[in-house]
């Protein structure tokens, strides 16, 4: 070797040498390497208030302010075993950019104030999160909550599950495979999680298209034809696994004393006419490796809508149909499955309204 290569080799040597040394000094400061608390060993947003701008998503966007506790939950509450309703969801639910005070779970307080009645309602929404990772939060989540004990559990549901693939990025709370070495890093490494959430968005925002985003609905052309005919069809593996997860769901909210309410969930990618006609938006995606139009969403929509409803009355709990029942209106959505404040002010009037005759204990009696 030249003395030129030799010199050269021993900087690209020196270099990866710093540059492994920097990554795990990083490591060491922000994985989860040595706490003994398992809630720094889960993906959750938590003791934290983040304040940023939405104003390129939608109109009107005031200066956001997102805050979560230190137990991962946003939302007030007297105290954890005081809680009447806990709502899970993604990011529908979550409401990352909708702030504190106008989501559709401060909405639906501020009905229930409004009659005199005393409701606490708390946002435990993922971003991102399909049923699987709803389920895992009962495992792993919940019970590092002390004296956790909300009277409901509402599941807004069904918008991520009908994008889950074998793949899907944003379930693993708490990875649940075998103790083995790779998985003692995947549950604490600070790098793994910043690469995992980084494919994850980049799949969201490229793949899935749900990620947060202002769609230009002004500019979207509509048609009432869809481009499959079997829709069932299309979707039924995924419809299984969903129905299994909902009575999974219902079973794991009454094993922490509390009833389960299960809420359909609606896209933008369709609207309803006057005389009851659906038209979708006419632009082509590529769902499970097929080809659909917005009139197909809502077809794919209504399988995952039918299945939840079932279940949901197999189960014996509250099951509500927003997603055929609530008729949003333009200014509703920023993007396909995400409300603006006017969207989550119908929507938490609409569930006020059908929960408003909850069984006593829950309202004025609860506390």
């Amino acid at each position: 070797m030249t003395p030129k290569r030799s010199k050269a080799l021993k900087v690209l040597v020196f270099n990866l040498g710093l540059a492994a040394a920097c990554l795990l000094v990083l490591e060491l400061i922000f994985g989860n390497w040595f706490s003994p608390n398992p809630l720094d060993r889960l993906n959750l947003v938590r003791d934290t208030q983040r304040r940023y701008e939405a104003n390129d998503l939608y109109d009107g966007a005031s200066a956001i302010v997102y805050t979560r506790d230190e137990w991962a939950l946003r939302g007030a509450y007297p105290s954890l075993d005081k809680i009447d309703i806990v709502t899970m969801g993604g990011s529908a639910t979550d409401q990352r950019y909708i702030t504190d005070g106008a989501t559709w779970q401060d909405v639906m307080v501020r009905e229930f104030e409004a009659e005199g009645k005393s409701v606490s309602i708390v946002n435990a929404g993922v971003d991102g999160q399909s049923t699987y990772g709803h389920i895992k939060d009962f495992d792993w989540w919940f019970p590092t909550l002390p004296e956790f004990k909300p009277r409901y559990v509402l599941f807004y549901i069904a918008g991520n599950d009908m994008f889950k693939g074998r793949d899907y990025e944003f379930d693993d709370l708490l990875l649940d495979r075998p103790p083995t070495w790779k998985n003692h890093i995947r549950e604490r490494s600070a790098l793994f999680h910043l690469v995992k959430t980084a494919v994850g968005a980049y799949r969201a925002r490229n793949v899935a298209k749900i990620s947060h985003r202002k769609e230009p609905f002004g500019s979207w052309e509509w048609t009432t034809v869809p481009l499959v005919r079997n829709h069932h069809k299309l979707v039924a593996s995924n419809l299984e696994r969903y129905g299994k997860a909902v009575a999974l769901l219902a079973r794991k909210t009454r094993a922490i004393g509390a009833e389960p309410i299960f809420v359909t969930q609606s896209l933008s990618n369709y609207r309803f006419r006057g005389d009851g006609t659906v038209e979708g938006n006419a632009t082509h995606f590529v769902y499970a490796k097929t080809m659909i139009n917005g009139v197909d969403y809502y077809h794919v929509m209504r399988q995952f809508w039918a299945v939840t409803m079932e279940e949901c009355a197999k189960a014996g709990a509250i099951c509500l149909d927003a997603g055929n029942e609530i008729r949003w209106e333009p200014g509703d959505f920023y993007d396909s499955i995400h409300n603006t404040p006017q969207g989550a002010e119908r929507l938490g009037k609409y569930l006020h309204e059908k929960l408003r005759e909850l069984p006593a204990g829950s309202q004025e009696a609860a506390h």
